[in-house]
């Protein structure tokens, strides 16, 4: 009797366990084939950024710039934008100089480039080479809405500063938009309704595109200030293409000039209207007595209750068009009449 209940107790015991084994051999084998379900949508996940690289790195040009002896004197990137071999780029790329080489993604060496226009005060600048030089498999980006730029969405920049040092690779940053309209003032001038992101753009990725996770242009990288590190700035691309356009047809650009710089913090001290920082001596603001701390709160008719809404409104101006501008000074409202001139700088 002992004998047959340990057989018993034997059978039970291997059938426990062989149906424990089946079950850890039917959990491995299904959760092989989770993991293999997953994989598309986790390569999908890990590639992305690198998906977009291969689709539109190809667009990104090395611009070389040289001094009559043949010697590199900087190097920036640029943009295809065009089959008719139009390339955009920052002016302080090309600035100074008429010694310009581009070398395209497949190492294709283009000396004979055209300056078609440039524009220092927004630092945009357009180039052309032979279309027959660029091959056909080169991309022509796809142009995005900056104007539907959301703080916080993720972009990417690049470059192409080291093709005739290290070859066509890309360099390559990743960030997210951290604001936009922003005003960037430096030694001698004061950039305007910037994107500001935390992907860091280096001086030879300056003239390269900023791109949204679609792959479009929202962007054209520049670094024009020397201390800004971990961060970048982008011209907003609906403002490069209409800067790009103009120069294209005209060749220069003639720009409406206030002689007002406005204080981008005044929104954090005034509830409404954008304040005077700087007044240009013998400019349209100075002929007409508008003054340092002024606060502008209308203009034609629309009310200005932002830095914001007074840079809008500026892009809208013609020159030799006459404006009204109601003011606030000492709590008491002024009126002026300001004729838009050209800008000096034009």
């Amino acid at each position: 009797m002992k004998k047959i209940k340990l057989f018993k107790n034997f059978i039970s015991f291997k059938l426990i366990f062989t149906i424990l084994l089946t079950i850890i051999i039917f959990s491995g084998i299904l959760q092989s084939f989770v993991i293999q379900a997953a994989t598309p949508e986790t390569l999908f996940k890990r590639y992305a950024i690198a998906d977009i690289i291969d689709e539109i790195s190809n667009g990104v040009v090395n611009i070389n710039i040289s001094n009559d002896e043949g010697t590199e004197i900087r190097s920036g990137s640029g943009v295809i934008v065009s089959k008719k071999g139009y390339i955009l780029t920052n002016h302080h790329v090309i600035e100074n100089t008429h010694n310009i080489t581009i070398i395209l993604a497949n190492e294709i060496i283009i000396e004979e480039v055209e300056i078609i226009g440039k524009d220092s005060l927004v630092d945009i600048a357009v180039l052309q080479v032979n279309p027959k030089r660029i091959p056909e498999e080169i991309p022509i980006l796809k142009m995005g809405d900056s104007n539907k730029v959301r703080v916080g969405e993720w972009v990417v920049a690049i470059g192409n500063p080291y093709a005739n040092q290290l070859g066509s690779e890309p360099t390559v940053t990743v960030g997210i938009i951290s604001t936009k309209n922003r005003n960037i003032e430096t030694k001698d001038k004061t950039y305007e309704n910037f994107l500001q992101t935390d992907a860091p753009i280096n001086p030879g990725n300056s003239g390269g595109p900023l791109v949204n996770l679609d792959g479009e242009i929202i962007g054209i990288n520049t670094a024009i200030i020397p201390y800004a590190q971990g961060i970048g700035f982008a011209i907003p691309i609906n403002k490069a293409q209409r800067i790009k356009d103009e120069l294209i047809k005209y060749g220069n650009i003639e720009r409406p000039w206030l002689g007002i710089q406005i204080d981008e913090t005044s929104l954090l001290t005034e509830k409404k209207g954008a304040k005077v920082k700087k007044v240009i001596n013998n400019s349209p603001a100075d002929k007409t007595n508008i003054k340092k701390d002024d606060l502008i709160v209308q203009i034609n008719n629309q009310p200005i209750n932002n830095p914001a809404d007074y840079n809008q409104f500026k892009e809208t101006l013609e020159i030799g068009e006459e404006i009204r501008i109601i003011i606030k000074r000492d709590g008491i409202r002024e009126y002026k009449m300001l004729t838009v001139e050209k800008h000096p700088d034009n």
